[in-house]
């Protein structure tokens, strides 16, 4: 494994095991993943103060988002799976507050992360 971390084979890493316990966690949870989507940002973007159930609904369908309507608390609740790493799951959730007219009032996107 040291060589190929582009060390010698015996060298630094393989003497101090801690130090690769400490990265190989760190690596899979940052760096493992294909991609770095800002579903926070987007839907932020594509689903303004405004727009209309049907409408909002429509971009959760488009982003991959599974949803549903609390028609008690007019609010959306929306989730997105995330690629699978080595070890935890990326996912986004998501909740918009709707008025009496059901219009957006409010975005709220989280990152989740997931283990085994």
């Amino acid at each position: 494994m040291g060589a190929w971390l582009g060390q010698k084979f015996g060298g630094p890493l393989m003497k101090n095991p801690a130090i690769l316990v400490a990265i190989l966690p760190m690596l899979c949870i940052f760096g493992c993943g294909k991609k770095n989507d800002d579903y926070g940002q987007k839907l932020s973007i594509m689903i303004p103060i405004g727009t209309a159930q049907g409408d909002a609904e429509h971009i959760l369908d488009q982003y991959g988002f599974t949803h549903s309507f609390d028609p008690k608390r007019q609010t959306i609740y929306a989730m997105r799976r995330g690629e699978k790493t080595v070890l935890v799951r990326q996912d986004w959730s998501a909740e918009l507050k709707l008025d009496d007219q059901r219009k957006v009032t409010s975005v709220k996107v989280e990152k989740l992360f997931t283990g085994p």
